[in-house]
């Protein structure tokens, strides 16, 4: 009985640490593409992957029949990467990126929306301010993008509207989420590309919201107490 109260602190104290660290949500691509799409020309692949027998998204961009022109553009509108990103407390997003254009380099950014596409009219897309810049020819590399106001723009959608919305007001709803190159980042449709492009670990990263970890703390406090009085 004598150490109960030390079982349970350890267990807060780990949970905690948990869930500050925690990832919401990432893809892999060890079984499938994880609701990433477009599904054509994207296909999952172990070729050139970042060690024997990994695999990844592989895009070739423009360069199969009648995809000239084509742009640079990863979307996915499943629940994991959609929803309340405040609730779920989503800080940023990370990745591993190849680039083997032998001719483009990429500007890699993201955009979200509450808007599942820059062809709808109305809502609100914000894109990274800075992009993340891959050379030609330069293969695998990583990317790190913060989701807050400071680190974001807002951008257009196809016809070039800027929505209303403020950025906590779009948070609350994310249904459109996009990684892209985008050279001057105006917009949430990208720059046409030529080439092959990989991606891989593409990770969710969050906290817990505040009233989560005050709940936690909470906890840690009566529990003290507890082993105080005992």
């Amino acid at each position: 009985m004598f150490l109960a109260p030390y079982r349970i602190l350890f267990c807060i104290i780990g949970c905690t640490f948990l869930m500050l660290t925690s990832h919401a949500h990432t893809s892999d691509f060890s079984n499938d593409l994880d609701g990433w799409e477009p599904l054509n020309p994207w296909l999952r692949s172990s070729v050139d992957g970042m060690s024997q027998g990994d695999f990844y998204m592989r895009m070739p961009v423009g360069i199969n029949p009648g995809n000239k022109g084509s742009k640079l553009i990863a979307f996915n509108p499943t629940d994991a990467w959609t929803g309340d990103f405040i609730a779920k407390g989503v800080t940023g997003v990370s990745l591993n990126f190849a680039n083997w254009s032998e001719s483009d380099p990429v500007y890699l950014r993201i955009a979200i929306s509450n808007l599942a596409n820059p062809q709808q009219s109305g809502g609100t897309w914000w894109a990274s301010s800075t992009p993340v810049y891959f050379a030609p020819e330069s293969g695998w590399g990583s990317a790190n993008f913060e989701i807050n106001e400071s680190s974001m723009q807002r951008v257009g959608n196809l016809t070039g509207e800027l929505g209303l919305d403020t950025f906590d007001e779009t948070l609350r709803n994310i249904n459109g989420f996009r990684i892209l190159s985008s050279t001057l980042g105006y917009g949430a449709i990208g720059d046409e590309f030529y080439g092959i492009v990989g991606m891989d670990n593409i990770q969710l990263i969050s906290i817990p919201e505040p009233s989560f970890v005050s709940l936690l703390l909470a906890i840690f406090s009566v529990t003290f107490f507890y082993k105080r009085v005992r």
